[in-house]
């Protein structure tokens, strides 16, 4: 006999790998930014926040927040338009060099953000990030690729000074203060530490308007880091340059891209995507397909009509319910916390049931008294049990049975905490859900 399923119950979630960067893809936004953006400085993607070049006059880099659905407006009302983002809807772009016919400059627009929570002292760390290279060309600048780029992890917010290169006799380009944020502008900085290496170098050139990049390196928490920056960290004359004949422009600018930011511990398990088990239906009737739904993961389905989307933009939940009123097969493709890509399908047949009012027949003749309780609970059926589940209030099973009761039998719960649980009922090959309130004795 065919399973026909009214209700697909919860699945549990138990896995605790995460990505410590905050908003990864860039796809959370001000809602100020809800219709267009102009010259949109990525802290409108918080809580990414700008690095200023002068630290203590307060003048600020400009990396640019990038939403392909909403055009980024330039001068005299102008648009352009980015290419597409690794992931979802949202990226950032920023200047790493540029230079002119007379003179050298040593521009760049550092950006950083808090980590989640501090990185463990003693721990290792997979540090991966995409880039490629921005197909922009501004009034007066030819866009050109580069290399040298770098991330550095730090303890505390910092500040970076650009330095022109003549203007200082030690190596390098990148000085970094601390400054607390409430001193924002105080001329009294403190020099901190001169950087010459980043934790993640990319030395490769970069060149490619098509096609992302992937970044990555391993990097060992011997301090508990809360901070990373992006910004090139080596000097103008150590920089690799795209030969760009057709650029006729007085200035060059090297600007990226970069997309799906990914810090993790080496050792975190990658979960595959799984959609679920074929399941047949009745016409009508709900379904909910898929087993996860993790936090740091990304899901879209296909097709996906009619279906919610997350916060993220184009991204559907893990576990989306669905009426489909016809046979369907669905597709999901799953990013994980380190943006690793797998798919899986589930079909769900659908079928005229002539038994179309079965469930709630079955479901009426179930009697679970008392409740709410506090010690026993006992479960009356006219018909008989095929097995039973006790699941809490976040679809965890807590207890279970799958020895075959004629129509009666009791629960001690007394020693579990008072709250919201579900009872499952295994009935004709129907799952029948009632709803218990546990409470503490007085």
């Amino acid at each position: 006999m065919k399973s026909y399923y009214f209700i697909f119950l919860f699945a549990v979630n138990v896995l605790n790998a995460q990505n410590l960067v905050p908003n990864s893809s860039f796809e959370i936004y001000s809602e100020m930014l809800s219709t267009f953006m102009a010259n949109a400085d990525l802290e409108y993607a918080t809580p990414w926040f700008n690095t200023p070049t002068d630290p203590v006059g307060g003048g600020g880099a400009t990396p640019d927040y990038i939403n392909i659905t909403m055009p980024l407006t330039i001068y005299n009302n102008d648009t352009y338009e980015f290419q597409t983002p690794k992931s979802g809807n949202a990226m950032a772009g920023f200047v790493t060099s540029n230079h002119t016919i007379n003179s050298e400059s040593v521009l760049s627009e550092p950006f950083q953000t808090r980590l989640k929570e501090a990185m463990v002292v003693g721990e290792t760390y997979q540090v991966s990030f995409y880039i490629k290279k921005a197909n922009y060309y501004d009034l007066g600048e030819c866009q050109i690729g580069s290399d040298e780029l770098g991330i550095y992890f730090h303890t505390d917010t910092i500040y970076t000074a650009t330095l022109d290169k003549d203007s200082v006799d030690i190596d390098g380009y990148l000085k970094f203060y601390e400054m607390d944020t409430t001193d924002w502008g105080n001329p009294y900085a403190v020099f901190s530490e001169f950087l010459q290496e980043p934790d993640v170098a990319l030395d490769t050139l970069i060149n490619d308007e098509e096609n992302w990049y992937l970044v990555t390196d391993i990097v060992f928490a011997d301090k508990p880091y809360e901070f990373m920056t992006f910004a090139r960290f080596n000097l103008f004359e150590d920089i690799q340059w795209a030969i760009d004949e057709d650029c006729m422009w007085g200035t060059s600018v090297s600007m990226m891209l970069v997309d799906d930011v990914s810090v993790h511990l080496v050792n975190e398990e990658h979960i595959d995507a799984d959609a679920g088990q074929d399941t047949t239906i009745c016409n009508g009737a709900s379904v909910q397909i898929g087993t996860s739904e993790y936090e740091d993961y990304m899901y879209w389905w296909t097709p996906n009509e009619d279906m919610e989307m997350s916060i993220y933009g184009n991204v559907n939940p893990g576990m989306p319910w669905l009426s489909p009123i016809e046979t369907t097969t669905y597709t999901l493709t799953q990013k994980d916390f380190a943006f690793v890509e797998t798919t899986d399908q589930i079909t769900i047949t659908v079928e005229e049931c002539i038994g179309i009012n079965e469930y709630e027949m079955l479901a009426e003749s179930i009697i679970v008294s008392p409740n709410p309780a506090s010690n026993f609970v006992t479960i009356k059926s006219k018909y008989e049990i095929t097995s039973w589940k006790l699941l809490d209030g976040i679809g965890r099973e807590v207890l279970s049975s799958k020895v075959k009761v004629e129509n009666t039998f009791s629960v001690n719960i007394s020693s579990f905490d008072a709250g919201v649980y579900y009872l499952e009922l295994i009935i004709n090959n129907q799952r029948i859900v009632k709803d218990l309130l546990l409470i503490n004795q007085e």
